[in-house]
């Protein structure tokens, strides 16, 4: 499932599209641990959390989707290498630099360059 999630992901060319990706491989890590409470966790934060980084008001569309299809995807891709390989502590580092306020720092440099 976050396999197929992430080439939609990829091949997102509308906002929405992007969004949904991003919501739906969440969900599906989520879904992956086998323990109900995660995907009614983040059913309930959704958007607010998780996509938060392509609601960033200082970009346009077109901006927020190469956001996504680069930057985001890239780390999709790394969390899902260290799922695959089962490589608890690299996937840790992954998703809290993934989650954390750290990614939002980089964009920001990157984008005000």
């Amino acid at each position: 499932e976050m396999e197929l999630v992430l080439k939609r992901g990829t091949s997102a060319e509308r906002l929405e599209d992007a969004i949904e990706a991003d919501i739906a491989f969440h969900l599906a890590i989520a879904r992956a641990t086998q323990n109900g409470y995660f995907p009614r966790i983040l059913a309930t934060i959704r958007t607010a959390t998780i996509a938060r980084a392509l609601m960033r008001e200082d970009l346009d569309d077109a901006a927020r989707i190469e956001l996504y299809r680069g930057t985001i995807q890239e780390e999709h891709r790394a969390i899902y290498a260290a799922i695959a390989q089962n490589n608890a502590s690299s996937g840790k580092k992954i998703i809290k630099a993934h989650l954390g306020g750290q990614r939002l720092k980089r964009l920001s440099e990157k984008f005000n360059r």
